[in-house]
């Protein structure tokens, strides 16, 4: 091989050919193009002992759209590879500022397509080996879910969808190892988790990115209003910076750590919504709430009538969204889910209900593919 490059598990999907040669840490054939990983178990245990690719094999497959399109977990997936290897490569020859342009439009497409579904995907991702590329890409989703509630234009939006992309490639190592950290930082740690915006925005004039706003958005993600942030203390900052603050603030508190559990979404705004220091000068967070609502797509929660349900949809009020009951009140998991209208009397919502305790085995992305099961699901309740 030219250049070896490692693989993790967004490039691989299991029951699907791999498009290319995969390679051990000696450089021996491990597998052939072609090859099916048939379960989890075997692609994970692959992974931990070493999966390399040539990387131009690579970047010619993150060139090749993939023809499931109506499917969005695949989609994030999709994503998920191309962002993880794009931060990676912020000095090749291909123009980066193009290349994250060109993912930022697939995150608008996604959004625009398929928000419940990826709202969903936000809420119910626990992928924390991949955290630093997985958050960037929760964040810019929802970026452009809030911003296009704004009326924001377009090309707006790209710009800061670009900027939550790329907004923490100054720490990207870093920060996949805080999040597995337990106490207080080291000097180092500090000096460099306060330095990364900085160093970000010029990594990125590095490579070629010219937009004012992208650049600033990213420089100022971790300013506050009240003049307590960092790098620079600053209390003046752009709309896009302090909206990008707020969802980077929000994704991180619903996110898994190895030291603690994640908070629920509704869990996640109150606390925002009740932090002043967030909450100072901030119209973004009620703006954040009607749109993904009190209970957004994916979580769980408890109906009035004891069954345990996962939100499917929103609705017209940030209360009521539709539901898809997983679990009868009697604690037996369902054979088939039940859809339920939470605005109507027996329904209602009482509370949510944290992830870890769950205990059925679901696939989310049986519920949200364009074309899955659930119009032949039982009716309405």
């Amino acid at each position: 091989m030219n250049k070896a490059l490692k693989l993790h598990k967004g490039h691989i999907r299991v029951g699907k050919p791999l498009p290319w040669d995969v390679y051990d840490s000696a450089d021996q054939l491990l597998l052939s193009r072609g090859f099916v990983i048939d379960k989890e178990s075997q692609l994970e245990a692959l992974l931990d002992r070493g999966m390399y690719v040539d990387a131009a094999d690579l970047e010619a497959a993150v060139e090749k759209p993939h023809p499931v399109a109506n499917d969005p977990f695949w989609i994030w997936d999709d994503l998920t590879a191309k962002l993880g290897y794009h931060l990676a490569h912020p000095y090749s020859d291909n123009g980066f500022a193009r290349r994250t342009g060109e993912l930022a439009h697939a995150v608008q497409a996604l959004v625009q397509k398929s928000s419940d579904a990826t709202i969903a995907i936000i809420m119910t991702t626990m992928d924390h080996r991949r955290y630093p590329i997985v958050h960037g890409l929760q964040v810019a989703a929802l970026c452009e879910l809030v911003a296009a509630r704004l009326g924001w234009e377009k090309e707006r939006r790209r710009d800061l969808v670009c900027a939550a992309l790329t907004m923490n490639i100054g720490m990207l190592e870093l920060q996949q190892q805080l999040t597995n950290h337990r106490g207080p930082l080291t000097p180092e740690q500090h000096h460099e988790v306060r330095e990364h915006p900085l160093r970000g925005t010029q990594i990125l004039r590095d490579a070629g990115v010219e937009s004012g706003s992208w650049l600033t958005t990213v420089e100022n993600h971790h300013e506050t209003a009240k003049g307590t942030g960092y790098p620079r203390g600053i209390r003046e900052l752009n709309e896009e910076a302090l909206l990008l603050r707020t969802l980077d603030v929000y994704c991180a508190k619903i996110s898994p750590r190895m030291h603690r559990k994640p908070m629920t979404g509704t869990q996640a705004e109150r606390m925002i919504f009740t932090d002043a220091e967030m909450a100072c000068d901030n119209p973004f967070i009620p703006t954040l709430i009607k749109e993904i609502g009190v209970y957004p797509p994916g979580t769980f929660v408890r109906l009035l009538n004891g069954e345990i349900a996962i939100v499917h949809k929103r609705s017209g009020s940030i209360k009521t969204p539709q539901v898809l009951s997983l679990i009868n009140a009697k604690g037996e998991p369902l054979i088939e889910p039940i859809r339920r209208d939470t605005s109507r009397d027996g329904y209602t919502v009482s509370n949510d209900v944290p992830r870890e305790v769950i205990l059925i085995s679901i696939n989310p992305a049986r519920f949200w593919q364009e074309r899955s099961g659930i119009a032949e699901m039982r009716h309405w309740g």
